[in-house]
């Protein structure tokens, strides 16, 4: 009732119908018609609590459930705001399935003051749909029109209700019905129901506006129009990295402005996505006339992500420099290769093969500037994306240009003088400025889960100055940066704009030293990001956190069914072992606290349920699973009630001991299993073979290079052979014994 809308949203389907894994599993089992009612019960289903916001009259919003009373986990679908006590503010009333129906009574108008229209309206629209209503009472205009509809079936009284806070009387109030008919009331008392009757409205005048001179106007000389319309290629990034928050392959198309054929008039360029052709365009007194570039219309197959026109050998004319990026392509793939192409001062241009070093890295942009202080222009290339691995970071690259006049030759020094570039993550902006007025160009970098990073230029050699600078807490999605004096005291200042907040920093001092953030918008709640091989699959998984309430957990990547769980994947004891024995440890955060569960079966695709016991880290189960079963797989629950302690993966370990036993006759068969996959730095191959011979094991990473080899003569039955010194990856192991032959994949984790 403070005259500023807040927002309300139910939350509430009762089945999680978009839960892959669930579906997956369900898919690789036996489904027959008696079993539809089964395994649709058996849909992992959470009751969730609905959301309230209030209005911070700052265009944010906070969470209020807790401070208003507001709170119901269940599954709530329709839902409504209604006065039912007529006593001027509104309750919330919600349709919950499978539950009663809940009012949440209002009692705001004890304390502020409020006013609610109803509407006479004509014969053919007796409540008056679509009346605008515009009031203006203590300075403030508050504007609504009458519509009954709201979500998902669900539909509001016919009034409209405007609250005041302390306002003791209604300025003005403007009505306009559909017909275009008005009434203006003045001067009107609070806290009561008013009618509002459409035979008292009068038609108004239409009034025509005198033309205003604006900063901007369409042009209409369609010759002066840039032709050219962006065609994307279909890439579906959710097939192979279903967590994705956004798609990776659609950032394109870069766009450059650029004097490209020496006549003093501003030139275009416009990236093409892979298998599609980047556009040029030249300037003329008449408009854009486009070109034929051969050697760009032959890159064709590249996705141009940033592109840069500069001077690239000195020679007096511009050339184009063309970032390469992408999640579509192979990690190795020539196509993530950046692009040079040189003018030949009459806007002829050739791709040159020799200026750029290899840099296979699916990039973002490229920025130019002379940081070595030598005179000629280099460059700062910003990593994007590993493909496939979000959000892995990429490399990012300083190269000097050491060219000579018409030779263009640049050199990779990111090593010598900016290690910290490499995997420095996955950077969307960047810019270049001497914030410590020293005379070297500093660079600063933003990016998507990537603090605001600042490297200072100490005579050629970077230096990351973020903590010292106390801005290294800023990680958040950032997408672009532009520096300027934006307080007009002579020093260069920093603004960064994100998913999440949007603020600019202020030099203080000029030094560079003191930085003082100035938010602009929304606040930041806090979000951090962890990956692993959570899956088993061989591709990162991803793990993000924020504060939910009070309780602060490991959210469940395998079903969903758990609040607070982490699942291991499926171990499989093989075919010749059995599970014996189950030992574990944890560390985590003072705060926490840490518990498992397990569950076993014959059947991959149906693991059946957790153990009615948790039990506690430090505990050693014997004969756990009497029954044999081959499939194993465990839980961790890690939990706080403390608010402010936000733990992440890497604060937490739960290490496990699982020891095996042999089944009887196992000499009758021959296998190659793993015992835990994904592993933890060194791996055992169980080999178990039904005769004496000779065993080759070959253990390949994913480009096909043999890292290790083992052969030896093994006697009949099952023998344990360990490989370490692996670093983190994807690796196939291949097991040749007399006539028998397998691979199997196996995941190594840090």
């Amino acid at each position: 009732n403070d005259g500023w809308k807040d927002i309300f949203i139910s939350n509430g389907i009762r089945r999680e119908i978009n839960n892959n894994d669930y579906f997956k599993r369900v898919s690789k089992g036996k489904i027959t018609k008696d079993s539809l009612l089964e395994k649709s019960l058996a849909i992992p289903s959470e009751k969730l609590d609905n959301f309230v916001f209030r209005n911070n009259k700052d265009l944010t919003f906070d969470k209020a459930n807790e401070e208003w009373g507001i709170t119901y986990k269940g599954f709530s679908n329709g839902s409504v705001y209604v006065d039912l006590d007529n006593d001027g503010d509104l309750e919330i009333v919600t349709n919950n399935i499978d539950d009663y129906a809940a009012i949440f009574e209002n009692t705001s108008s004890n304390k502020n003051n409020h006013i609610t229209l109803k509407f006479k309206g004509a014969d053919k629209n007796k409540f008056g749909l679509g009346v605008k209503a515009t009031l203006t009472a203590n300075g403030i205009t508050q504007f609504q029109e009458m519509t009954l509809t709201r979500g998902f079936q669900s539909s509001v009284a016919p009034q409209l209700h405007f609250g005041l806070e302390k306002a003791s009387i209604v300025d003005t109030l403007n009505i306009r019905w559909p017909d275009g008919k008005e009434q203006t009331l003045t001067n009107i008392d609070v806290n009561q129901f008013l009618e509002i009757d459409y035979t008292q409205a009068k038609t108004i005048a239409n009034v025509i506006e005198n033309k205003k001179n604006t900063l901007f106007s369409t042009i209409k000389d369609t010759a002066k129009i840039v032709e050219h319309k962006h065609v994307e290629n279909y890439y579906d990034d959710f097939l192979y990295e279903i967590l994705l928050p956004h798609r990776t392959s659609m950032f394109g198309p870069g766009i450059a402005v650029g004097d490209l054929n020496g006549d003093k008039m501003e030139d275009i360029i416009i990236g093409g996505a892979a298998n599609n052709q980047a556009g040029v365009f030249f300037q003329t007194q008449n408009g854009f006339e486009k070109q034929n570039i051969d050697d760009l219309a032959k890159d064709s197959g590249f996705e141009d992500l940033g592109i840069l026109i500069f001077d690239a050998d000195a020679d007096g004319d511009n050339d184009i420099y063309v970032v390469s990026g992408g999640n579509e392509f192979r990690l190795s793939s020539e196509k993530l290769q950046d692009r040079l192409y040189v003018n030949d001062g009459e806007g002829n241009f050739t791709k040159s093969t020799t200026a750029l070093p290899e840099m296979i890295t699916s990039g973002s942009r490229a920025y130019s500037a002379d940081y070595d202080n030598d005179g000629d222009l280099d460059l700062f290339i910003g990593g994007r994306l590993v493909p496939g691995n979000y959000p892995l970071p990429a490399n990012s690259y300083i190269l000097e240009n050491v060219s000579t006049k018409g030779k263009p030759e640049f050199v990779d020094v990111t090593k010598r003088i900016a290690p910290e570039l490499e995997d420095l993550g996955m950077v969307t902006s960047a810019s270049w400025t001497d914030f410590d007025k020293d005379g070297w160009l500093d660079l600063i970098i933003v990016g998507e889960w990537m603090p605001i990073t600042i490297l200072s230029n100490n005579q050629g050699i970077f230096e990351n100055v973020s903590k010292k600078m106390k801005i290294d807490d800023t990680t958040g999605w950032w997408f672009s940066l532009k520096e300027a004096d934006f307080d007009n005291d002579g020093d260069i200042d920093v603004t960064a704009t994100g998913i999440y907040r949007t603020s600019w920093w202020e030099n203080v001092d000029a030094s560079g030293e003191s930085w003082l953030e100035h938010p602009i918008g929304s606040s930041y709640s806090g979000v951090s990001i962890n990956t692993g091989d959570i899956s088993g699959d061989g591709n990162p998984d991803f793990v993000s956190a924020s504060y939910s309430d009070s309780t602060v957990c490991w959210w469940d990547l395998a079903s969903y069914s758990s609040v607070g769980t982490l699942e291991s994947s499926i171990l499989d004891a093989g075919n010749v072992e059995e599970w014996d024995s189950f030992v574990s440890d944890s560390q985590e955060p003072a705060g926490t606290s840490v518990s498992f569960q397990f569950r076993s079966s014959h059947d991959f695709s149906n693991m059946g349920a957790w153990s009615d016991t948790v039990f506690s880290p430090d505990t050693l189960l014997e004969g756990i699973l009497a029954d044999s079963t081959r499939y194993l797989q465990y839980r961790v629950i890690l939990e706080t009630s403390d608010s402010a302690i936000t733990p992440e993966l890497s604060e937490v370990s739960f290490d496990c001991s699982i020891q095996l036993g042999i089944r009887e006759n196992p000499s009758s068969l021959w296998s190659l299993h793993f015992l835990e996959n994904p592993s933890t730095g060194f791996f055992s191959a169980l080999v178990s073979v039904a005769e004496d011979v000779s065993v080759e094991l070959s253990l390949y990473d994913v480009s096909g290079r043999m890292v290790a080899e083992v052969s030896q003569e093994l006697p009949a039955g099952t023998h344990s052979v360990n490989f370490t010194g692996l670093a983190q990856g994807v690796y196939f192991c291949t097991m040749r014994a007399g006539d028998y032959s397998a691979t199997e994949r196996v995941v190594v984790l840090k």
